[in-house]
């Protein structure tokens, strides 16, 4: 699970939203356990121009992260 998740990351990072979508559904039962991932989902579906499910996405992981950590 981690492994996938550090490949969407680094896809992520290289700017290839598709991909790192992709490997993040592969984990999509799991997620819930690392609350980054709600924002790689949000970057990814956002550049998908799928703005609803990158809303859902970005509330998750502002539900997920204590507000101490996120810089806005």
């Amino acid at each position: 699970m981690q492994a996938i998740y550090l490949a969407a990351v680094m896809e992520a990072q290289a700017g290839h939203f598709d991909v790192a979508d992709k490997d993040l559904e592969k984990i999509a039962g799991f997620i819930g356990r690392i609350q980054r991932a709600f924002y790689f989902t949000g970057r990814g579906e956002g550049t998908a121009c799928q703005y609803e499910q990158a809303e859902e996405a970005a509330r998750k992981y502002l539900g997920a992260v204590p507000k101490r950590y996120l810089r806005l």
